[in-house]
């Protein structure tokens, strides 16, 4: 979603959401979320979605607000669930019931703040900022201590190894994307205009505009130069041209929005424009009643593409892999009935060295006899003599037993000729049914016809793996259970879990109820436990420190600059029938934050060993 259309989308967002109530947090899929709001006695549903190539921003229709979110509602899920999106939980923890104060947006970025008065963390209000970066494969959610400018949560961490421009962890201090070097089409002055314009002669119009004018995405900078070659005095003054297109544009936005979806000949969307454009990519064009109804309805029919593109691509990867060893079974059978062929008459061979038998010697490797045995006919007078046929043998057996192998050999190849042929024929016949499995999934133009290709008796057939399924009733082997073991410096035991099933393992085969539990919040991690054999009531601090800093450590929260861990006794610690391996509920904990890494000269606990 380019800036531009963003303005519109803003505008829509501060007529119908300022006042509003956070109600509630769902998720769509990994990076995607739908807040419901209400203001005014009606709901309201706001889509967020950080995908590299679908980020977007938009109004749920009231037709489709209703319907659950593709992942389920979040407030049925797990709380401590390692499976639920730990973002979602924060904004949930952080906004649960805050009113939306402001919504704004840089004057032409990707970029929009909204603005929550929130009582979370007291009875005080603090001001607490959602900021939707839609930037294309860098777009993010961050959740932002207005006051501070402390980050509380982000969607994606940003390491110092990932980026040197910005960082963005919890705990660190907001910085958003880059300025512009170029003024935007609000800033733009015309003698400035001009004064870029002139001094970059040797380029394209379209490279001068890309150098003059900062936040146009590449459809808006096609519009303005279209506009701009409109104007009588393009030919004689490029940057008044340009000048009073820019105009027009800002006119444009600045007045009723006139949403449109262009489509291709075939139906499918193709662009989404924020007004009329007078150079649109084609000639079919959709209108809406308002920004939102209209990124909807595009975004959503481009994640159905997309959505065909990855099925279409991940079938035909299957039909290639299949075609490839088919093609190599028909080599290798090809190969096989010409070795056959080579060895059918080796009976005469045998039949030869029978008649020859005191002219063999004990002990030969080989042996050279008349060729006229083998047609049974012996050369015509005045012919030439037959040529001498060589023979190989085995030196360790006897000349019958020699003649044995030749007649087994023949038998053999008679036997294996007619399956091998067989083989052969079914292999090329499967090689043309795969051809034109794949021409037809390569034409396929809907999802529905790629589905109904992939669930063909054909194509099961043809493509076993997707016939391949788990068989009922039999649980899969559970693999070792793994229990990292640490030991304080003063005696205490501490132990984390290694993967998901030694976090089980841990909790219902070691940890008792007196002992101590810490996890990373919101994050998924390993379980940590704190032996307590003589059931002290508290236990020192130092050392819930450092199993506190083994939890974050062994969480994915670890690269981040604080983590918040949940500290519990065992007992609060409770395991549902039914919940994945790793997942547990929490009645009551505390929480503690501090860093993953000890500062210099810190205790830190021993591994003693690992099992």
């Amino acid at each position: 979603m380019d800036a531009a259309y963003l303005h519109l989308i803003v505008r829509e967002l501060q007529e119908h959401l300022l006042g509003a109530s956070l109600t509630e947090v769902t998720v769509g899929d990994a990076s995607t979320l739908r807040l419901g709001l209400r203001a005014r006695r009606r709901q309201h549903h706001l889509v967020l979605s950080a995908a590299p190539s679908l980020s977007c921003l938009y109004l749920l229709g009231a037709s489709r607000a209703g319907r659950a979110a593709p992942s389920g509602p979040l407030a049925a899920a797990d709380r401590n669930s390692d499976h639920e999106q730990p973002f979602a939980q924060s904004l949930r923890r952080t906004l649960q019931g805050a009113r939306m104060e402001a919504i704004s947006q840089p004057p032409w970025e990707r970029l929009v703040r909204l603005r929550f008065l929130s009582a979370a963390s007291g009875l005080a209000l603090e001001a607490i900022e959602l900021i939707a970066e839609l930037t294309g494969r860098h777009s993010n959610l961050v959740l932002v201590e207005a006051a501070t400018g402390r980050i509380l949560d982000c969607l994606r961490a940003v390491t110092p190894e990932q980026s040197r421009v910005r960082l963005l962890l919890r705990g660190e201090t907001y910085a958003p994307p880059p300025a512009y070097r170029a003024p935007t089409l609000d800033e733009l002055d015309a003698g400035a205009l001009a004064q870029a314009w002139n001094f970059q002669p040797q380029r394209t119009p379209t490279e001068r505009l890309k150098t003059s004018i900062a936040g146009l995405s590449p459809a808006m900078q096609r519009e303005l130069l279209a506009r701009a070659r409109r104007q009588t005095v393009w030919s004689a003054d490029e940057p008044a041209a340009v000048w009073a297109a820019a105009r027009e544009m800002r006119q444009a936005l600045e007045g009723p929005a006139q949403p449109r979806i262009y489509r291709r000949p075939d139906g499918s969307a193709a662009a989404l424009a924020p007004f009329p454009l007078c150079a649109p990519p084609t000639e079919e064009e959709e209108t809406h009643s308002s920004p939102s109804a209209a990124a909807e309805r595009y975004y959503r029919e481009l994640a159905a593409q997309q959505r065909l593109r990855g099925d279409k691509e991940r079938l035909l990867s299957m039909l290639q892999q299949a075609l490839e060893r088919e093609h190599r079974k028909v080599e290798h059978l090809a190969e096989d009935v010409e070795r056959c062929n080579e060895q059918d008459g080796c009976g005469r061979l045998g039949d030869l060295l029978l008649a020859h038998l005191h002219d063999i010697p004990a002990g030969a490797a080989a042996v050279e006899l008349p060729a006229w045995d083998l047609s049974g006919a012996a050369p015509a007078a005045g012919e030439p003599p037959l040529q001498q046929v060589a023979i190989a043998l085995d030196p360790s057996l006897t000349a019958v037993q020699n003649a044995e192998r030749y007649y087994d050999r023949q038998r053999k190849v008679r036997r294996a000729l007619p399956i091998l042929a067989a083989q052969l024929s079914t292999s090329r016949q499967r090689l043309a049914e795969l051809a034109a499995v794949q021409r037809g999934l390569r034409e396929a133009a809907t999802p529905a016809e790629v589905q109904s290709i992939a669930d063909a008796g054909e194509t099961q057939a043809l493509l076993p793996e997707l016939q391949r399924r788990r068989p009922a009733g039999k649980a899969r082997q559970a693999p070792k259970h793994g229990v990292r073991h640490y030991r304080t410096r003063d005696g205490w035991d501490i132990l984390v879990g290694a993967h998901s099933r030694g976090n089980d393992y841990l909790m219902t085969k070691i940890a008792r109820e007196h002992d101590v539990w810490l996890h990373a919040q919101g994050s998924a991690g390993s379980h940590v436990v704190i032996r307590n054999p003589t059931k002290i009531e508290k236990l020192p601090d130092s050392v819930i420190e450092q199993a506190a800093r083994l939890a974050a450590h062994f969480s994915k929260a670890h690269h981040q600059a604080r983590v918040d861990v949940i500290v519990t006794s065992r007992r609060y610690v409770k395991k549902r029938k039914g919940m994945p391996p790793g997942m547990v509920t929490v009645e009551k904990h505390d929480t503690i934050t501090l860093a993953p890494r000890p500062p210099e000269g810190a205790p830190q606990p021993e591994l003693i060993e690992s099992s």
